[in-house]
């Protein structure tokens, strides 16, 4: 009995957060835990710009472990970067920055965007994803990385029902940023060994 009411209330909170409007949309990765659990099973390394680490919102500082400059980040052992949308709207006029986070992508690490929606992370890096998610819900972070193929693999996260208390307080909010991280890194794998079947 406990089990069939824990899997309703999961249910219920993932339809609330949105995630059928993008898994849809987008090339299905891992169901996402509720924002305050953790399906991390592996040690995770995600990194924030050291060049913005006093402009961060609470929530990516949460999800970082460490600081790394932009030079450094393409060769650094992370598996993701997580950086700002004023960052990713200023890259318009920093060619070498924008330079630097698409060469972060090329490595296959993953980039996760903080309040910016697939369209706006194409914009800004000059990138294409092959599907895009789209939706008239506010986005809370959209995330890329590259296959071996060649082709970019994007996600995103919905912004919660406003009726759902706490769930974009700073540390359940980095929490599920984690979660997604995790979620995408595990579904490249996946994908990028079924290329590589096809291609044999």
């Amino acid at each position: 009995m406990l089990k069939v009411i824990f899997s309703l209330i999961l249910l219920t909170l993932t339809a609330s957060f949105g995630c059928k409007a993008i898994t849809q949309q987008t090339p299905r990765i891992a169901d996402k835990a509720p924002l305050t659990k953790s399906i991390e099973t592996e040690p995770l390394s995600v990194a924030a710009l050291e060049e913005e680490s006093n402009k961060l919102p609470e929530s990516l500082k949460l999800a970082s472990n460490s600081f790394v400059q932009a030079d450094e980040a393409a060769k650094a052992p992370i598996d993701a970067l997580v950086i700002s949308r004023r960052t990713l709207l200023g890259l318009k006029d920093n060619p070498a920055l924008k330079d630097k986070l698409r060469n972060i992508v090329a490595q296959g690490k993953i980039l996760m965007i903080y309040n910016v929606t697939n369209l706006e992370m194409e914009q800004g890096l000059g990138i294409k994803l092959p599907v895009r998610s789209e939706t008239q819900q506010d986005v809370l972070f959209s995330g890329v990385t590259k296959l071996a193929n060649g082709q970019h693999f994007g996600s995103a996260i919905l912004s919660p029902l406003k009726e759902i208390e706490g769930a974009i307080e700073p540390s359940n909010l980095a929490r599920t940023v984690r979660n997604e991280i995790y979620a995408i890194r595990e579904q490249v794998r996946k994908e990028n060994r079924a290329n590589s079947k096809r291609g044999s």
